[in-house]
């Protein structure tokens, strides 16, 4: 090996070494403070570790490092003589992270820094109990509402549902509350219709599934007006999913009721370009014996479309149209489910997997 390199390879261990010391001199009392369980309203919070000089030379600490969830609150930057005493106070920040942690403190001295002494500081930090009002995440002007979508989950075709939803009032007037031009699946009334300051009411919602006309995922708007001078108009959206009600159908009939089968379930559109439109059509046929009605082709995702025949005969065949319109500025890889809802009593609910990259 070249002698100069074998050089340059001693002359870089040994200053790794010396970095890497601990001042002899240094003599903290304890080099680990457990702060324990700490609510987040208590922070800041300090730890002090107490230090003394056991050597025979006074040394100075230069520089205390710590990471950004944690501050140097003070520390001891004089010239600390034999038998002389000083101390790093370390500070937990308000905002560190909720749970479990556990800190390294570096504590530089000597001459450029050849000295580090390391510190940890650990504890947990417990989340602040919450008041009443703020479990009402959603607000608009002096009204709040626990959520701006409010999820009343499964309805069948034939049920009307009752649910309530909890308001509270954050302002310092009574609000007022009346409802006008819903549609005919959609009631609402407020208990009390006059809500006190402070107080809290519900607003209880009746949704008729067999007047909605439709099935599968379905949001509407509910739109609350209120005499709050500082937003007098609110408004909730209610999420549902409306299933068609197969409870009454005799055992006999089951025999008989239509049934869709796929030739297959997903397809990969591959690598697909921004602004263009794809299309690919899934092929199925109805192996039962009464005629098929394809309720709803459903996608979260914008992107796609389906067109599809409504009633299929017996023992005929269909085929389901899937459109992707590709957003301009899409990219990446995607996956989305399509929901395929029908009156199947034995699958109402088809999902077909549709993926594909953007390039």
């Amino acid at each position: 090996m070249n002698k100069s390199l074998i050089v340059c390879l001693m002359i870089l261990g040994s200053i790794t070494t010396v970095f890497s010391q601990t001042n002899p001199g240094l003599k903290f009392a304890s080099t680990i403070i457990q702060l324990g369980s700490i609510n987040e309203d208590s922070l800041p919070k300090s730890g002090n570790f107490a230090f003394s000089n056991t050597g025979t030379a006074d040394f100075k600490i230069n520089n205390v490092e710590v990471n950004s969830e944690l501050s140097v609150a003070k520390f001891t930057s004089t010239l600390v003589a034999p038998n002389g005493k000083g101390f790093v106070t370390i500070s937990v920040k308000k905002g560190m992270r909720k749970g479990k942690f556990t800190e390294t403190i570096k504590v530089l001295s000597g001459k450029g820094n050849q000295y580090c002494n390391l510190l940890t500081i650990s504890g947990a930090i417990t989340p602040r109990e919450k008041k009443y009002s703020e479990y009402f995440e959603y607000t608009v002007g002096n009204l709040s509402f626990f959520h701006k979508i409010h999820d009343l989950k499964s309805i069948k075709s034939s049920q009307t549902k009752t649910d309530s939803i909890l308001v509270f009032n954050k302002g310092k007037k009574a609000i007022g509350f009346w409802f006008e031009n819903y549609p005919l699946y959609l009631t609402c009334q407020a208990i009390p219709d006059t809500l006190g300051p402070g107080k809290t009411g519900s607003l209880v919602v009746h949704y008729d599934g067999s007047l909605k006309n439709d099935f599968g995922p379905v949001i509407d708007s509910l739109i609350i007006q209120t005499d709050d001078a500082l937003d007098p108009q609110k408004l909730i959206l209610l999420k549902a999913n409306i299933t068609e009600d197969f409870s009454k159908m005799k055992s006999s009939k089951v025999k008989i009721f239509p049934r869709i089968t796929l030739t297959s379930y997903n397809y990969n559109f591959g690598l697909v370009e921004k602004g263009q439109e794809y299309n690919y059509t899934f092929n199925f046929n109805n192996s039962g014996t009464r005629e098929l009605f394809i309720h709803k082709a459903y996608c979260e995702s914008p992107w796609f479309s389906a067109s599809y025949p409504e009633k299929t005969k017996a023992n005929k065949p269909g085929v389901i149209t899937v459109s992707l319109k590709v957003p301009i500025l899409a990219k990446g890889k995607f996956s989305q489910k399509m929901l395929i809802i029908s009156n199947d009593s034995e699958n109402p609910v088809v999902e077909l997997l549709l993926t594909g990259e953007i390039k």
